[in-house]
């Protein structure tokens, strides 16, 4: 099953946009092999729990690398709030080990994701992820640590056309999840923020889409000393 963590899904036509945001990238798991329990506590909130083989090295990629397994939480709750209105609070989790041929270093992941529609017309989506890991850490002993923070709105500026902007930063100075980023293969900690606006046309309805995506990404070292890395070229570096 797709996960549960974070406020962007699977279904790339049911987002704001169309691109991938730097959180479902590198702090989010993408599939699970495992059991789902939900429950209705309340009319207006849900819990479920989980308990599976976890995630792989890779965000969005699944990969059983252990023997262990991971257990996971979702507290979803719909309210009303002052102001705000029709508004959606979504608490996510998932802790276990989950590096290679190692069962007991434990990765801890957080999410949390908040909806409300501003006067019916706009959405806005706040999604803030946290996670910490034993053994990667790459500066000295300590567990490594990651953070972002996304800011989606999303409108209908008519029938036919859909406006959404999103904004993110996303913080990994211990360098957990961006193994592979680098052309060199090594990891290093760097930091992340990009600005994404995409305009989608619907010209024959919903079931047909057409997308126009600007989008800018900003990728240096935690420290400040270095730009992007993002291409095989050492003038870039």
């Amino acid at each position: 099953h797709v996960t549960w963590l974070g406020y962007e899904v699977e279904e790339s036509h049911w987002n704001a946009n169309w691109s991938r945001s730097l959180l479902f990238t590198f702090a989010e798991p993408g599939v699970h092999n495992g059991i789902i329990l939900s429950y209705p506590v309340l009319d207006n909130l849900n819990v479920s729990a989980y308990i599976n083989n976890g995630f792989g090295p890779v965000a969005g990629m699944f990969v059983d690398n252990n023997e262990a397994k991971s257990i996971g939480y979702q507290f979803a709750y719909d309210f009303n709030a002052p102001i705000l209105g029709d508004s959606t609070l979504v608490v996510n989790g998932i802790h276990g080990a989950e590096l290679q041929s190692n069962n007991h270093d434990k990765r801890h992941t957080w999410d949390i994701w908040y909806e409300f529609t501003i006067a019916d017309r706009i959405t806005s989506g706040t999604d803030f992820g946290f996670g910490t890991e034993q053994g990667t850490h790459y500066r000295d002993s300590h567990n490594a640590k990651w953070w972002g923070i996304s800011q989606v709105f999303k409108t209908d500026l008519a029938d036919w056309l859909e406006l959404g902007v999103r904004g993110e930063y996303f913080w990994d100075k211990d360098g957990a999840r961006n193994a592979g980023l680098f052309p060199s293969g090594d990891s290093g900690g760097i930091s992340m923020a990009e600005i994404t606006t995409t305009f989608t046309f619907k010209p024959a309805g919903d079931n047909y889409l057409v997308r126009l995506e600007p989008r800018w990404d900003k990728v240096t070292a935690a420290d400040g000393d270095l730009s992007s890395m993002q291409f095989d070229d050492d003038d870039t570096r």
